[in-house]
Parts: structure tokens; sequence; C-alpha cells
């Protein structure tokens, strides 16, 4: 009777509002305001009466042998061949996979899943990453190399060694301000399996996106060798291209031209001139990248030294990466250990060296013994991208001049660890890169273009898990260096590796 008597008021109304002339007003329709869901306990079931029937499979205590809804491919019963560790075990059904490729959900480790998923995955992946490597876990095998930039220092310490953390922080907001990709891509940063959360909170607090390196069937190979985990972003097919950059280093301008630069092998040019930059162009790409093949690899290669893998772009495929895993094993898996040694002694697989463009002495036989780091992951790169599948596109300093820009400061003692660092005194007897003038700021003869963009990218880094040391560690460096920014535009030596020095210490 209420709603009744209200309706027929509303009716006179109406009619007396249309005698008049006058135009009725619309129905306003109550306003939904978001409310925070209830806890458990406290919500209405459907036994009670007037409960409104919510949406049972997605909030609460699920089912237990469900996996994600309540379709009936979910169900997986309990018998005695398919028990509790197969549940325990499982995986997401296909068509939730298809859900997570759209939400752009990464597969990670279903252990150790907890700030992942404080992650942003409402949207949709972007096309390109931009990924760098952040294992703590050294080699297994006695390969001859350690993370000398970023390793635990003793055990139990939660933490990195902190400075590196801070030094993948200025990367990244060195490509977020230099690196013309705008909001087309997400820059990465591969983890191990077991990586501590304060590691995890600081990322995730500078909107860098976590990926779990996952190696699968070749988990062996890829744990006995550092630098090959590096080979993880072919696995990241999500993305269509991923860039890979060592943490030691500052992007100094646009990276676009790689991301739109032609797979085919059959072109030569990467990016044609413009204004301000002459043509981009492969180095023997009748050796490399063989005509009809599509390339995997875009890569920088220097005189002396195999594929460079700081500056790696990749075409990911999950076939490809295990491909690369089968190969590791062949070579490298098992009693072998793929060493200084070994590889200048047999080369890789029956590749007893390396093509010849990159030799120091145009003169001489090329061999790995004289490719420097050609018994690491730039000689397995060279050996299976650009000899044996021959998809290697292959730029150099000289082919695509002052357009690469990547500022990579391989010269030790590294910045960040100056000039607390008794390496960095200028007394020490070493072969030095770096002219005497400017040796505590690090061992490259740019390193001072490090704190420069470390200046600059200060005032977005928050202290945050372990960035929070890192931070204070920097700060407290950068003011024994007692340098003013303002105005600084690059070193003499290093200014033109730089689009726009006098733009690139600030927004």
């Amino acid at each position: 009777p209420v709603r009744r008597r209200a309706a027929h008021l509303r009716g006179e109304a109406s009619a007396a509002a249309h005698d008049s002339g006058a135009q009725p007003l619309p129905r306003r329709r109550p306003s939904v305001r978001p409310q925070a869901p209830r806890p458990f306990s406290d919500r209405k079931t459907k036994h009670r009466r007037g409960a409104v029937m919510g949406r049972t499979r997605s909030r609460g205590r699920k089912h237990p042998r469900r996996r994600n809804c309540s379709a009936a491919c979910c169900l997986l019963p309990f018998t005695p061949l398919l028990g509790y560790w197969y549940w325990y075990y499982r995986g997401p059904h296909r068509h939730h996979r298809i859900q997570q490729r759209l939400r752009g959900i990464t597969e990670h480790s279903h252990r150790n899943t907890s700030v992942l998923f404080e992650q942003d995955h409402r949207w949709r992946r972007k096309p390109f990453a931009v990924a760098t490597l952040l294992t703590t876990m050294p080699s297994s095998k006695n390969d001859g190399w350690t993370p000398r930039s970023v390793g635990k220092k003793e055990r139990g310490d939660m933490c990195p060694r902190s400075k590196a953390v801070c030094a993948v922080l200025v990367l990244a907001d060195s490509v977020r301000r230099l690196g013309g990709l705008g909001d087309t891509y997400d820059f990465v940063a591969l983890v191990d399996r077991e990586t501590p959360l304060p590691l995890y909170e600081s990322l995730v607090k500078h909107n860098i996106k976590i990926e779990q390196m996952l190696f699968g069937p070749h988990k062996h190979v890829f744990d006995s060798y550092l630098l090959l985990r590096k080979l993880y972003i072919f696995k990241m097919d999500h993305y269509l291209r991923v860039l890979l950059l060592d943490i030691d280093g500052v992007v100094t301008g646009s990276l676009r031209f790689l991301f739109e630069a032609p797979l085919q092998c059959d072109k030569k040019l990467i990016a044609p001139s413009n204004d301000r930059y002459g043509k981009c162009e492969v180095v023997d790409h009748h050796v490399t990248c063989q005509q009809g093949n599509h390339a995997e690899v875009i890569a920088q290669q220097t005189s002396g030294t195999p594929v460079l893998t700081a500056y790696l772009m990749a075409v990911p495929s999950k076939d490809t990466f295990y491909d690369i895993g089968q190969e590791l094993d062949k070579l490298c898996g098992g009693q072998r250990v793929c060493d200084r040694k070994r590889i200048h002694r047999l080369g890789w697989g029956d590749r007893s060296q390396p093509h010849n463009w990159a030799t120091r002495n145009s003169q001489e036989e090329p061999s790995w013994a004289s490719m420097g780091a050609g018994f690491s992951d730039q000689g397995f790169v060279e050996y299976f991208f650009a000899l044996e599948r021959r998809t290697a596109k292959l730029v150099s300093k000289w082919s695509c001049p002052r357009r690469l820009h990547y500022l990579h400061f391989n010269v030790p003692p590294k910045p960040w660890q100056c000039p607390d660092s008794p390496k960095c005194d200028s007394g020490i007897a070493m072969s030095w890169d770096a002219p005497k003038e400017t040796r505590s700021f690090g061992g490259h003869h740019c390193a001072k273009d490090w704190w420069w963009q470390f200046a600059a990218a200060r005032p977005r880094l928050k202290p945050a898990g372990c960035a929070a040391h890192c931070l204070r560690a920097l700060d407290e460096s950068a003011g024994k260096l007692n340098m003013n920014w303002q105005g600084y535009a690059s070193m003499p030596r290093c200014d033109h590796l730089w689009e726009d020095p006098y733009a690139a210490g600030g927004d």
C-alpha cells in the first residue's frame, strides 16, 4: 500500500506539471556507492531470510577441490592416483590461462606470490619490455664468474648488496625519462625463485615488474652459470620484444628504433638516417643473419668481444628458450664445465672460432681466446644465434653511430662503490680507464655521468625495502663527492653519447 500511494502521488505531480507546461523532472537513480567487502563471518548467507545471493565462488573460502571457478573442468577429485600433491602442484585450466594472458598475469611460482600480486594486473600487458638481471644466487659450478654487482653478503642477509639495487632504480628512471618509449613498455627485473621480500618491496614501489625466473626442465644448467640466466628473456613470450640491459649502465637517449627495426634478415637497414643521425646498419649480415631468416636477436658487437649481452634485443619464444636449454645441457651439463680453459681450447660446440669481424687484429686468425668474454654468455650467444641458427642482427658504434644510447660502466670499480672503496683511491697502482681527476667517481672514464643521473633520479627514489639501505649509503657518498650538478652536461669525452646532454639532468 505504501508503494501504491507513492506511485499515485508521483502520477498526480506529473499530471499537474504537464497541465502547467513545465518539463517533468527526470527521476534520479539512487547512487551506488562502492562498499568494502564485509568480513566473511559477518556476511549474510542464503539460509537466512532476506539474504542476498552473491558470488559464492569468488569470495571467502573456495572449494578445496576446485581450481579457480565452478566450471566442471576445474573439478579435480582426490583419487589414489591423483592425490593431494597432484592437487597442490596444480596449474590453472586452459581457459584460465587465456584470462591470465588478457589480464597480464605472468606465470609465477605458486609459492612466494604475496607481493607479486600486489602489482596492478587489471590491464593488458604492454607490448614491449626492458629487462635487467637481478640475481642473488651465485653459479653452482666454478665457471670463473661470481656475482660482483649483486650478491648476498653473508648467510641470513635479507638484502643483496644494497647499492647495486639502487643502480637498477637509476637505470629504470633513465629509461622512463630518456628512452622515448612512452607507455608501450614494462621495466622488468628478473629475480630468482627464492628472493627476499624487502627486495620485492623496493621494486614494486618503483613500478618495476617482477619476473621470477622459472627455468623448467633445464633449471640445473641455469643454476650452474650465473650469466646464462640472462637468456631467460626468450621465455618472456607475453611481450613482442624484450631489451636486456645490464644494471651497470644508464640510457642516454631514445631506444625506439630498436623496437621498430625490421626483423627480416634480407633488410640490412636497422633505422634510416634523419636530420640528427646517420643510418644504422647491420654488420656482417650475410654471415650472422641468413637470407630468408627472421632475426631472433639484435645486439651490439665491438672489436675484441663477441655479442654484447649487456645490450641485447630479443624476440621471445618458448621454443627458442627450450632449444637454448637443450643446447646448454648438451655442451655444459653433467660433469662438463664451460669455463675459460675449456672454451678457449675446444670452442663452442663444433665451432672452433667465432666469425671474423669482431677480432681486434684482422691479420690474425679469429679465436675464442682473443674474444675477451667469449667463454661466457657472450660467446654462447655468438655461437648459437650468429653461427648456428644465423638469426642475429649485429650492430656496432661504427655502423650505428651515436644511436645506441646506452652508457655501460663496465670498468671496475663501479660508480656506486666510490668514493668509499679502497679501489677508488687514485694512488692505487692499476690500469685506470678514468682520468686522475675523476677517479673518485668510479673506474670508467664517464663514471661522473652515473652520479649525475643518480642526482636527477633521486627525487623519485623511495626508501622502501632494500632501497632504504642503498639510498642512505649513496646519499652519504654523494655528500663526500660534494658535486653541484646544476647546469652539468656530461664530460668532454662522453657528451657525444647523449642525445641531449642539456636536457638529460632533469624532467
